[in-house]
Order: structure tokens, then C-alpha cells, then sequence
């Protein structure tokens, strides 16, 4: 006899089936992965602003060290959760669901000890290993088989694993990896192919989302719990604020509402969707 199905397993299910319906209209790199490099000094650089600037407190801390933070304490809250019995984990994968994102493609920057950059798209199913292929690609051809490294994030410093995906391994929508050469692996003068670094139309492009389910009965019931006070005005969460620092992104990447007296001017100008270390 079949096992009966549950509304929660129902409603699961069919934002799994929106999400794969998204995913097929939005995610399509096969054509162009948008591959480009650039030498030290040179092309878009990575900031790294103070907490100070995030929070509006005192200084010391950075952006990615906030949000490496941040990642911790979600993940004991989770574990709570679970351990407390108060939900079944369909309930849990429900919840989850209802907030996720789907992402056209996930942005990735490549950085290497020497201070070269390489950056590329790629989908957010794809595996880790998926990466390591497009940077091997990038080497010149007589020096592939020779190059060994390691993929890693940091802070803190974590080897990425070739057998997860990108989603899985938080790298969606966009993040900075870097390679460790391994010993013996490290190159000697250029290693990567010269027409990467022509750049052309090759710009790093802000990938472009669409919530699964969309937030405004989530907004009144978070307004309600938060004693009436809500977001429904279209500002950014706090977590949105601080993806958008550790970016350099300029607020309204995630659909923000403008400012009324016209004074951010900014957020009016064409082009103004790219995080600065992508420009």
C-alpha cells in the first residue's frame, strides 16, 4: 500500500517542480562561461571594508569574517531546531524552500598567489570539479598536465571538496576561491593563455534572481511576529545589506526600494547592477 503524502510533503514538492521549472528558463552558460583574466594590479580588485561600515559600530572585523560568523550561528540555530523536535524534516526543507532563490548562474573569481585573477560562470548545480576544468583550460597548453592545486575559501580557509556542487558548497550567487599550488606545482613565469587577458565584452556579469516563492505574505507575518513593525516597503534585510558589503555591491542589488528624494543617484545610473570588484 503507498505511503500517504502529507500537504508539507505536497507543497514540497511542487516548489521543487517551480525551482527545476525556474532553473531551465534562467540558467543557459553553455554558449559563453564569459572567461576572462587579469594580471596583478590590474581589472576589478576585492574590497574589504570594515565592520564599522556594515554595522555602524566600532571597526575590526571584515565583512567576511562577519559573514563567516553569521554562517556559524545559523548553523547552530539549525541544529537546535532539529534537535528539538518541534518540526519534521520536511517541515524544515518547506521552510527552507519557501525562502530560496534561483540564480541565473553563479559568478566566480579565481584567485592565484601571484595576484592573477580569472573569472567565469558557471551553473549552480555544477561540481566543484567543474571549475577546476575551466581553470585548467585556462593554462597554457603545454603546462596542463604539469600544475597541480588546491581550491579553497577563506576566511576561514576551507578546502572545497570536487564532488559537491557549487550550491552546496556556498558559492551561490557569487564568491572569490583561491588556488594553492601544491608542491612542486607552483609555475614559473606565465601560466595562463595570453588571449584571456584581451578582456573585449568579457564583463563579469551580477547574476539575476527569482525568489521560488514570493516574500510579501512572509513580510506581514514578519511584521506581525516583529510587533508590527515590517519591511514590505522593499528594503533589503540584514542579510541582503551585508551580502551586498562583502560584494561592493551598491544598494538595490536585491531589489531595494529607490530612494524618493532622488539624492542616491547611484542607484539611477545604468550599469549600477555589478558588485565593484566585478566592473
Amino acid at each position: 500500500m503507498q505511503k500517504p503524502v502529507s500537504s508539507t510533503e505536497r507543497q514540497l514538492q511542487n516548489l521543487q517542480s517551480k525551482k527545476e521549472r525556474l532553473e531551465r528558463e534562467m540558467q543557459d552558460i553553455e554558449s559563453d562561461r564569459g572567461l576572462v583574466a587579469y594580471r596583478a594590479g590590474s581589472g576589478p580588485a576585492p574590497i574589504a571594508t570594515s565592520a564599522a561600515t556594515a554595522s555602524g559600530g566600532g571597526g575590526g572585523k571584515t565583512d567576511s569574517s562577519l559573514v563567516a560568523a553569521r554562517m556559524k550561528r545559523m548553523e547552530e540555530e539549525r541544529k537546535k531546531r532539529e534537535e528539538g523536535g518541534f518540526t519534521t524534516k520536511a517541515m524544515r526543507d518547506l521552510e527552507k524552500m519557501k525562502k530560496a532563490k534561483v540564480y541565473s548562474h553563479a559568478q566566480i573569481r579565481v584567485n592565484f598567489p601571484d595576484g592573477t585573477n580569472l573569472h567565469a560562470k558557471f551553473l549552480p548545480r555544477e561540481k566543484v570539479s567543474s571549475i577546476r576544468s575551466v581553470i585548467k583550460s585556462a593554462f597554457q597548453p603545454s603546462l596542463v598536465e604539469s600544475l597541480d592545486f588546491d581550491l579553497y575559501v577563506a576566511p576561514p580557509r576551507r578546502l572545497l571538496d570536487n564532488t559537491k556542487r557549487l550550491d552546496e558548497e556556498e558559492l551561490v550567487p557569487a564568491a572569490k576561491i583561491h588556488v594553492s599550488w601544491k608542491v612542486g606545482g607552483s609555475p614559473s613565469g606565465s601560466y595562463l593563455r595570453n588571449e584571456l587577458f584581451s578582456g573585449g565584452s568579457n564583463m563579469a556579469a551580477f547574476p539575476d534572481a527569482k525568489p521560488i516563492v514570493k516574500q510579501k505574505q512572509s513580510m506581514v507575518a514578519s511584521a506581525k511576529a516583529n510587533g508590527g513593525t515590517n519591511n514590505s516597503g522593499g528594503g533589503p534585510s540584514k542579510e541582503e545589506l551585508m551580502m551586498q558589503k562583502m560584494l561592493g555591491k551598491k544598494p538595490g542589488l536585491f531589489g531595494g526600494k529607490k530612494s524618493s528624494s532622488g539624492d542616491n543617484k547611484d542607484d539611477t545610473k545604468k550599469g549600477g547592477g555589478k558588485p565593484k570588484w566585478f566592473k
